[in-house]
């Protein structure tokens, strides 16, 4: 069976759930870039991911990978867009490179959950942003944010186990555990 491959420029992203609900198609988020930078490339970071695996997404890509320090090389697209990292060219950093919010972002995916993981269900909260995984040896992943502008309390729970947790603002937290299928 096939499947549809998403952009993340416009639209509502749960178009992905009625695609997947209707046709029985894998949903896959092929670009998305960033374009601001800084503490609120990061919430729309977090928010684009979150939203894109809670509907079916099987990929979360960013696009472009690279750039210069004028955000180039650029071939009529998008003059603004952000890689994950900034390789500086002809400035007084040339030969340096800087990683972006976004090479942060899609890095809690890539060190975190390994191929092979399935996101299982996780309760939906638009104060703390989370998606949870089971990675193949039978581990948890679970990804939030911090989606307000005050500190929040959550509880994370699996089966009988239980932990607490306080998420500062704009923060991002990644907990691995365990679990005892027994």
């Amino acid at each position: 069976m096939g499947g549809v491959a998403w952009h993340g420029y416009g639209g509502d992203v749960t178009v992905q759930s009625q695609f997947h609900d209707r046709y029985d198609m894998d949903q896959f988020f092929t670009e998305r870039s960033g374009l601001s930078g800084g503490s609120h490339q990061q919430k729309q970071g977090m928010v684009d991911m979150v939203s894109v695996i809670r509907n079916w997404g099987k990929t979360f890509v960013k696009w472009p990978v690279a750039v210069d320090e004028n955000n180039g090389p650029n071939r009529g697209g998008c003059d603004t867009c952000r890689g994950l990292v900034t390789v500086h060219t002809s400035d007084a950093r040339a030969g340096q490179v800087d990683y972006t919010i976004e090479y942060y972002t899609v890095g809690l995916l890539t060190k975190f959950v390994p191929n092979g993981s399935c996101r299982i269900d996780s309760t939906d909260n638009p104060d703390i942003l989370n998606v949870v995984f089971k990675d193949p040896n039978g581990s948890l992943v679970l990804i939030a944010y911090n989606n307000t502008a005050t500190s929040q309390n959550f509880r994370g729970r699996w089966r009988s186990k239980s932990f607490a947790y306080t998420l500062p603002v704009n923060t991002t937290v990644t907990f691995r555990w365990s679990v005892n299928e027994k």
